[in-house]
């Protein structure tokens, strides 16, 4: 009684390193983003790249001309590019989310506007399960399945999953595994190569989540 239970993860993780990711690790910054968030949802429920850019502007406090509107396109190319930002892993980019962390996914189309999102503080949960019309008329509903990470997500069109405050996942906004796999997921430098990749380090040592 009293004695302290192993949990396995000892072997895998740096010493002393908090190995929850359900624990945010700045409680200020996780409050900030989830307003931010919310407020960029009401003020731009019609522009995914609108709402993005103003979240970005108020966590990194920019101003419109330092952080200049950049639609969906514009700003997938100016992320990957900017020694500013780097590329991190989907199980990276919800671990930062939770440490009040902007991370913006987004994936570029060639003929059209593509979509930008913000990944929304808060812990996974399945995509889908939500109802939608098909191109016969005919309704059915996207099928609950995985583990996701929650978004940020507003848009003009008329897909369901597209529209997000927190309470549908990264997933939702294309619909489509083969559309999914294509997104990529950016955040501040710094940030980015703070901390170690737990996730991975989680599934290498044979530890599941999610």
């Amino acid at each position: 009684m009293g004695e302290t239970v192993s949990t396995g993860l000892e072997a895998v993780l740096p010493a002393g390193f908090n190995a929850s990711l359900e624990t945010p690790k700045d409680a200020a910054a996780l409050a900030q983003l989830k307003e931010a968030c919310g407020k960029a949802f009401k003020d731009h429920n019609g522009s995914c790249s609108h709402a993005v850019n103003a979240i970005v502007r108020t966590m990194l406090g920019l101003s419109e001309a330092a952080w200049p509107q950049r639609q969906a396109n514009d700003l997938v190319a100016f992320l990957t590019q900017s020694a500013d930002w780097a590329a991190v892993t989907l199980d990276r980019a919800y671990e930062l989310a939770l440490q009040g962390v902007p991370v913006v996914g987004g994936k570029a189309e060639k003929t059209t506007n593509g979509h930008v999102i913000v990944v929304y503080p808060g812990l996974r949960k399945p995509r889908g399960g939500y109802g939608y019309t098909d191109k016969t008329g005919a309704a059915k509903t996207v099928a609950l399945k995985g583990s996701y990470p929650l978004a940020l997500s507003t848009s003009l069109g008329s897909w369901p999953g597209a529209k997000s405050n927190g309470d549908k996942t990264v997933w939702d906004p294309w619909g489509k595994d083969e559309a999914f796999a294509l997104v990529g997921f950016w955040a501040p430098a710094k940030a980015a190569s703070g901390k170690p990749d737990i996730s991975a380090m989680l599934r290498k040592g044979g530890v599941t989540f999610g």
